[in-house]
């Protein structure tokens, strides 16, 4: 299959290339002779934006090198995000909330990786794409630690109240403590034991508590994310806004399959490898919370990637150049994972069909959220991380006369599993890390921002549904795992969605399928 010659077309990479690449008198340790660090900066200039003036939307980053082996996975992309309220002036008030959507790349729009003017990966909604991922395969802990230096603040857990006034703690004070000036708490008589009487204040007693914010009520993060992504800070009785934004470092393998190989790639043999960001607009990326609100807009400065390239020793460089010489069936391929993103309105209706389509030998995965066709591009609304359930009953895929899974999935608890599932991770099920509970899960929120339930959080809601089409699942991941598409029903996946009640709104679906770079006859090729 693909540009594996027989009997090797599903077997993984690692499993031929060593072999075929051993010397005599070299070893694992000297094979390899050097690492260097290597800091890239864009061609097209050091500010980015929604198109603002002096702000270009369109990022270009070359990555060549005449000798090097590129570690994919060390490729780190870093900026300075600064969120803004547009018109305030000074722009120094935290109640002006002016946020991205959860996570610092919900600002990248679309994300393209190219190898000599051929397209590799062409991602579109990448940041949401992205979340998408984190929200089903990461855990909790990994969520509010690491997470947050690459941006995320809507699910951390632990994080304090804030005053939007002058952004201290939010304490509590129980019945009897003397509050500033010279006022005590009183005791609610129809309320016994520890909540009785309590009240929050700002600036509280010393011996209060500072009230935590639950996991999902994102509506009491806005104050701090507003002074977190706009950089303000608080002296002499008065708010001040930082010149610069906050720091954020993004692994590429977060944005991007093609960037988690383990395979160091060849850059002497393949060329140029251009990476093309596009930021998107504001409307589809930021957040205001009310209407009342400015416009919220962001930029980005300082952005650099960085990347270690490896030297290899002599002997080896030349045979690898040998290998990429050598015809079709005996070249060097080197398989990755790529993705098709789409959004579309399948119209009203609890009963509707949303079909995704893409021609591949090697389709891996299929996901789906949904979100009120009304809140397209609306700044009062998190898009790119909120992700509604809309009482769903249940879901199933047609490819042709396949039908995934063969019996509709129905239920939440179910559906669930079918998501644990689709990661095709070596981990049990059971053991799933996510940000995912039951409430979140099962919530849903309107276009005007009210929650479908009351006792759950508006904004917190985290549907998302998910297939893998591996035949190998729970253990080793095969490169060319997945089905092929080129004979179903022309390339169409149909996703038949059934809801108890209400509209679908629209659906964005998510597709990961597996192709091929090829090096041979002194040349490179990019199949599936």
């Amino acid at each position: 299959m693909s540009g594996f010659a027989a009997p090797y077309q599903r077997a993984p990479v690692s499993e031929i290339i060593p072999e075929s690449m051993k010397l005599k008198g070299l070893s694992k340790s000297s094979i390899l002779t050097g690492r260097r660090r290597m800091r890239i900066v864009p061609q097209t200039g050091n500010v980015y934006g929604p198109g603002a003036v002096g702000a270009q939307t369109q990022c270009n980053i070359l990555i060549q090198d005449s000798a090097g082996l590129l570690d994919l996975q060390s490729c780190v992309l870093s900026y300075r995000l600064q969120s803004e309220s547009s018109g305030a002036s000074p722009d120094n008030n935290p109640a002006q909330t002016a946020i991205p959507d959860d996570f610092a790349w919900s600002v990248i729009q679309r994300l393209q990786v190219s190898l000599n003017s051929v397209l590799l990966d062409d991602i579109d909604y990448c940041g949401r794409r992205a979340t998408v991922e984190v929200y089903g395969s990461a855990s909790r802990s990994w969520y509010s630690s690491v997470g947050t230096l690459f941006g995320a603040w809507k699910f951390v857990e632990g994080r304090p109240l804030v005053s939007s006034t002058d952004g201290s703690l939010v304490r509590s004070a129980a019945a009897g403590a003397t509050i500033a000036p010279a006022l005590t708490v009183a005791a609610n008589l129809s309320v016994t034991g520890a909540a009785a009487g309590v009240v929050a204040i700002a600036n509280g007693p010393a011996s209060g508590a500072p009230i935590t914010i639950p996991k999902n009520d994102v509506s009491d993060k806005l104050n701090w994310a507003t002074i977190w992504f706009k950089n303000l800070r608080y002296a002499n009785a008065a708010w001040s806004k930082q010149a610069e934004g906050i720091v954020f470092a993004i692994p590429m393998s977060m944005l991007s399959h093609f960037f988690r190989q383990e395979q160091y790639f060849p850059l002497r043999n393949a060329g140029q490898l251009m990476v093309q960001l596009t930021f998107a607009a504001a409307s589809s990326c930021m957040y205001k919370g009310v209407a009342a609100n400015p416009d919220a807009t962001y930029k980005v400065t300082d952005l650099i990637m960085e990347c270690d390239v490896i030297t290899a020793h002599p002997e080896y460089t030349a045979l690898l150049d040998e290998i990429c010489a050598r015809p079709e069936k005996e070249g060097f391929a080197l398989a990755f994972d790529a993705h098709l993103v789409s959004q579309s309105t399948p119209g009203g209706g609890s009963s509707v069909t949303v079909i995704a389509s893409k021609a591949t030998p090697n389709l891996r995965s299929l996901h789906f959220t949904m979100q009120p066709s009304a809140t397209i591009n609306s700044q009062l609304w998190l898009q790119n991380s909120t992700f509604n359930c809309n009482d769903i009953n249940q879901w199933q895929m047609r490819l042709g006369s396949l039908y995934c899974p063969a019996m509709p999935s129905q239920g939440l608890a179910r559906n669930f599993m079918e998501l644990a599932s689709s990661y095709n991770s070596p981990a049990p099920s059971v053991g799933q890390a996510s940000v995912i509970d039951y409430d979140n899960y099962m919530g849903s929120t309107d276009a005007v921002g009210a929650s479908s339930l009351s006792y759950l959080f508006p904004f917190s809601s985290c549907y998302i549904a998910g297939y893998c089409f591996d035949t190998m699942k729970h253990g080793e991941v095969l490169t060319h795992d997945g089905i092929s598409t080129l004979s179903q029903s022309g390339s169409q996946i149909a996703v038949d969605i059934r809801l108890n009640s209400g509209d679908v709104g629209a659906v964005t679906s998510y597709i990961r399928f597996t192709r091929v770079i090829l090096f041979a006859d002194s040349g490179v090729k990019v199949e599936a």
